[in-house]
Parts: structure tokens; sequence; C-alpha cells
């Protein structure tokens, strides 16, 4: 075997041959949640929640929008510290410690009048991350690199890991019986997009959100899903897509708080900044060792 026909095999062997492959390093995500869609008493699950023993009041909400925050605002902040505010800051602290336990059902005064102050429920801003991220390690958080890889030119086809997202949005409990048990309010956030075709049933279309504060579960399943705006990365210019769709409850969101399964509840558009990833250090690596030890050979 001649030294050109042994390369040749060695690279082969060390550098398998792969489709046109891009992969997601930045953007931005809106999401545009509708407050009505929360608001109606209809959201709740009733019969789930009776099966822990909570009859809710069919007159009232389960959950209300609470707060976001966008890109600029999630830095430094803890899980807890995503709370809906502003509250009523003459009401008592209450509790050990005393600390103030502030909730729907006894600030609704308060916080409907500062409803606006909490922004409004279109355009919700969120970041899309890079491949590399440093963890803040605060208590709860779990920021997402982005590890998102596909073809341009069949992304949901070829569609591998997931799009990391920075933002968070909180929600109050507004329904009494469901007060009464200790939840007051809920969050999610640090979310993660991605693709699995094993979702796509129901009129979902594999495109789902996931929750990674303080724990990791589904929140909205994506439908109507519309790319648009493709671009294929080169070597010198960057890439791009835009996503939009529509935001319905995952079966993973009724279980965790009891939100009714497959609610439309908003729709996202996500404009996502790609590039074409750089050479693998392995693989270069393994074909310098190869190199190395023909020569020892020669």
């Amino acid at each position: 075997m001649t030294k050109s026909i042994l390369i040749t095999t060695l690279l082969a062997c060390v550098i398998p041959s792969v489709a046109s492959a891009d992969i997601v390093v930045g953007g931005t995500m809106s999401q545009n949640l509708n407050s009505a869609a929360l608001r109606d008493p209809g959201s709740a699950d009733a019969a789930y929640l009776a099966g822990f023993g909570v009859v809710v009041d069919p007159s009232a909400p389960l959950l209300i929008f609470g707060n976001h925050f966008g890109p600029a605002q999630t830095a430094g902040r803890s899980v807890t510290q995503f709370r809906p505010m502003p509250v009523d800051p003459g009401l008592p602290p209450t509790g050990t410690p005393a600390l103030p336990r502030v909730n729907y059902r006894d600030d609704a005064a308060a916080i409907e009048a500062n409803i606006a102050a909490f922004g409004s429920t279109s355009a919700l801003a969120f970041g899309v991350n890079g491949t590399s991220i440093t963890p803040s390690g605060l208590p709860g958080r779990s920021e997402q690199a982005s590890s998102f890889s596909f073809d341009p030119t069949n992304i949901a086809g070829t569609a591998t890991g997931a799009i990391g997202l920075d933002g968070a949005t909180s929600l109050w409990y507004a329904n009494v019986p469901v007060i009464n048990t200790g939840s007051v309010w809920l969050g999610y956030g640090d979310l993660s997009l991605s693709f699995d075709a094993s979702r796509a049933v129901g009129g979902n279309s594999g495109w789902f959100f996931t929750n990674n504060l303080l724990f990791s579960a589904v929140v909205y399943d994506v439908r109507n899903p519309v790319f648009s705006g493709v671009v294929a990365a080169t070597a010198s210019t960057p890439g791009s897509f835009s996503l939009t769709g529509d935001l319905y409850t995952a079966q993973e969101f009724r279980d965790g708080f009891g939100i009714r399964a497959n609610l439309n509840v908003g729709s996202f558009t996500l404009n996502a900044v790609t590039a074409i990833p750089a050479p693998g250090a392995a693989a270069l690596l393994g074909v310098g060792s190869l190199l190395a030890m023909r020569r020892r050979r020669s």
C-alpha cells in the first residue's frame, strides 16, 4: 500500500462523512402570552386537582400573569428572585423566618392596581445563548448553553441538541383553594427549545420548550411551526433562520402546576444566528497520531 493510499484511508477512518451542518450561536426570541387564556377559569384542570383533594373555585382563574425578566434582568437572580413584584409594602411579615409571603388572595387589590408595572404580556424578550456559557451557580438556576445542530435544507429532519434561552416568566396563582395549599406563584425560565419527533402527536409539532428553573420539565409544546429566512452559514459569514409557532401547555406543565394541558396560551418568534462549527479537535488529534505512527514505521 502506498503512502498516499494509507493516509487517505486513515483520514476516512478518523473523519466521518457528514451532511452540511450549522449550529446556533446567538439571537433573540419573544413570546406573546394570552393573558385572557390564563385568566379564564377553564384554564384549571379541575378534575386533576381534585385528585389531590383540591376543589378549585370554578369562578376564578388558576393563574394570572405576574412578571417577566428579560436577558438583561436575569443576571444575579436566584429562582426566588423571579417572584412576581411589586407587592403591597404595607403587608405585615408572616411566618418564620419573618418574610413577606404575599399572595394574590391577600394582595389582589395591589397586584391588580400595579399589573401594568409588571410589563406587557406581549413581546416578552429572551436571549439566545451561545454554545458556551458560565453557569451562575445561583440557587435554582440552570442556564442552558445552545447545542443545536442542523442541516439548513431540512431543519426539523436533522435537528439535534437544544437552543438555550435567557429569560424568566412568573405567574400568580389566583384560585383561593389552590393558594390555601401554599401554592402562591410559579416561575419558568432558563428555557431550552428542542425537537423530538415522538412528541409530534395530538396536533403538536415535536418542537417543545423545557423549563430548567429549579427542576427540568416541559412547559410548552409548539403547534403550527413556520420556518423563514433560512440562510446557511459559511466560513466567513453567519447564517440565520426564524421560527414562529403557537404555545400550547404541555402535559408535564399540567402535571406540575395544575393548568389544563393543550391550552393555547400564546405564540413565539425565534430569530437565530448560526455558524459553521469549528473542526473537531479530537478528530484532528487522531489524524496527527496516526500520521506520527506511519512516520515511525517508515
